[in-house]
């Protein structure tokens, strides 16, 4: 009977060891665009500032368009302009990075909605960083869908805007794991105790 329940605790923490390596790393991108123009469900807008948050995961950051290059798409994303509520973007999305340059995009490829000059060089989208910089933002004819509304975006803007990523502090699977065991410690001591 010891060694079966022995058996299962030391198979119980193989698979949690394994299942934790797993384990992904989110990350939230925020975009600032300031001074933008355009339309957000017929209400037209002018000199309004906007922030665009996006989640995501490293572990699915995969190529872009070029050797240096990557992309991740992400898991969902918000549209906060100055005097509207926030509202959903519907469009796929995406944060891209390659040759010293990154940016915000729509659908899976095609489209920049923002273009960041990198002040370091390289940025590979994986951990924190916060900037401003001038922006090429929302080419004219761009169309960002958000939940029940489209946004129509002004022509050609190059404003100032700031770009943050924050990644999330997760445990490592190693320090879970020795939770695991130390728990697994306790209850085997009170087992012990018990019989």
């Amino acid at each position: 009977m010891r060694h079966s329940i022995m058996r299962f605790f030391a198979s119980l923490i193989l698979m949690l060891s394994v299942s934790l390596s797993a384990f992904a790393t989110p990350i939230t991108y925020i975009y600032t665009g300031l001074n933008s123009s355009g339309s957000l469900g017929g209400t037209s807008f002018s000199n309004a500032d906007f922030t665009i948050t996006a989640l995501a995961d490293t572990d699915n950051i995969g190529p872009w368009c070029c050797s240096n290059g990557g992309r991740v798409m992400h898991s969902s994303a918000t549209l906060k302009i100055d005097g509207f509520s926030i509202v959903d973007i519907i469009t796929n999305n995406h944060s891209w990075y390659a040759s010293g340059i990154f940016g915000l995009g729509g659908g899976y490829h095609e489209l920049n909605w923002m273009t960041f000059t990198v002040p370091t060089g390289t940025y590979d989208l994986t951990t924190s960083i916060e900037f401003s910089s001038s922006v090429d933002g929302f080419p004219e004819g761009e169309v960002m869908t958000t939940a029940g509304e489209v946004l129509f975006t002004g022509a050609g803007n190059y404003e100032r805007g700031s770009f943050q990523a924050i990644v999330s502090s997760v445990p490592e699977p190693s320090t879970l794991a020795i939770f695991a065991l130390g728990m697994i410690g306790l209850a085997s001591r009170r087992f012990k105790k018990q019989s």
